[in-house]
């Protein structure tokens, strides 16, 4: 009888190997030919009127079509930058020659989907600017973007807003708007933007004037959203604005450990077939980690907390959210004078967290209170138990 041929071990990997290498050659010749398009589109935007071209965007875009590297994600733009080499005579103010406008424009034009990351520094941004992002975060290749950073680009309130609306489809995980002035009203339609969102991790919004008639706008947003990190350092929340940005985080938590809490059922005749109405469930926990809110005038000393209880509901708002928040692990404080009076709720919260169980985090504060309750709130805020352990080593074992 004849012998039949074993087939070789690994041939059905070879196809799918040269399928493999087929489909990555061909996605790799499509990056390039949109990296192209997307630097001729790029440089015929730059000639407009008005205009200016990155030299390093260019140049990082010729490297990697020459070499053919992956298509860039990360794109800086910096005014500084800009300021010198125009030769201006005050480097330190945001030149107005329109810098993002072009690179939106190209984006849209050529339907480039590998951008990750945006971030503009020190550069001044009008209105037509801010459109032309805004209309790529509302194309179908602009939900992808994952951070965005504008710091100190003197945007105007219709422009926060603008952007605010574009950003509802866009998968952001990271937004950073330090050094801009935010207003109350473009305040709650950024809080809105961001709501639809759901996929913002980090929010900074440091020196942006953030008054005390945000704090409960803030704190509606922070309680029903999964964002992790927010910095608000530099502004004016006061103590009326800290405890109302609180509050309703202290609220969310509270009744998630309620719900918890088993209750007993009551029993009644009911027909059979008769359908149980559930309550509707609750929302989640406040998801977040850290909170900074050093220099933004929490100030138990100042007139507007003189003969009001401001500054007493304020500190214990915070004692509140120390003692039940288990995902909160940072909490910044610094350059704001709580006197003794805070400082000991502050370390009251602190030791009730430590009775109840929840892990240890690290808690911020002026030093210009009471040594004794400073080293206090120091002890408390150790995690001396988080200290690494030396591995033991295996003995060997005896032939």
């Amino acid at each position: 009888m004849p012998v039949k041929k074993k087939k070789a071990k690994g041939g059905g990997k070879k196809k799918g190997g040269k399928k493999k290498a087929a489909k990555a050659a061909a996605e790799k010749e499509e990056e390039l030919i949109k990296c192209r398009a997307f630097l001729k589109a790029y440089q015929r935007n730059c000639i407009l009127p008005g205009r200016i071209c990155s030299p390093e965007l260019v140049k990082l875009l010729k490297e990697g079509i020459v070499g053919e590297k992956p298509a860039p994600v990360k794109f800086a733009l910096d005014g500084s930058t800009v300021a010198q080499s125009s030769g201006s005579p005050d480097p330190t103010t945001p030149p107005t020659r329109k810098m993002l406008q072009p690179l939106a424009d190209s984006w849209v034009e050529t339907k480039y989907s590998f951008v990750r990351c945006l971030y503009v520094w020190n550069l001044a941004l009008d209105d037509d600017a801010i459109v032309s992002l805004a209309l790529y975060f509302e194309s179908a290749v602009g939900i992808t973007m994952k951070a965005l950073e504008i710091r100190e680009a003197g945007l105007s309130p219709w422009a926060i807003s603008r952007l605010a609306r574009s950003l509802r489809r866009v998968q952001l995980s990271s937004l950073n708007l330090d050094y801009n002035s935010i207003p109350q009203a473009s305040l709650v339609q950024l809080c809105d933007g961001l709501r639809f969102s759901r996929t913002i991790q980090t929010l900074s919004l440091n020196f942006c004037e953030i008054n005390s008639h945000c704090g409960e706008i803030l704190g509606s947003y922070i309680a029903t959203s999964g964002v992790r990190e927010v910095s608000l350092i530099g502004n004016t929340l006061t103590c009326y604005g800290c405890s109302e940005l609180i509050k309703p985080l202290v609220v969310v938590i509270c009744e998630a450990i309620e719900s918890l809490i088993p209750t007993p059922t009551e029993h009644s005749d009911k027909a059979e077939g008769e359908t149980k109405i559930e309550p509707a469930p609750l929302p989640p926990p406040p998801a977040l980690t850290k909170l900074f809110l050093q220099d933004n005038s929490i100030d138990v000393h100042s007139p507007c907390s003189k003969g009001s209880f401001n500054s007493v509901l304020c500190t214990r708002e915070i004692k509140k959210l120390l003692m039940s928040s288990a995902c909160l692990e940072e909490l910044r404080l610094e350059g704001n004078s709580i006197g003794d009076g805070g400082a000991r709720e502050v370390m009251e919260g602190l030791t009730l967290r430590k009775e109840g169980g929840l892990p240890t985090m690290r808690v911020g504060v002026t030093s210009c209170v009471s040594p004794d309750l400073f080293a206090a709130i120091v002890e408390l805020t150790s995690s001396k138990a988080a200290k690494k352990k030396g591995k033991k080593k295996r003995k060997k074992k005896k032939k």
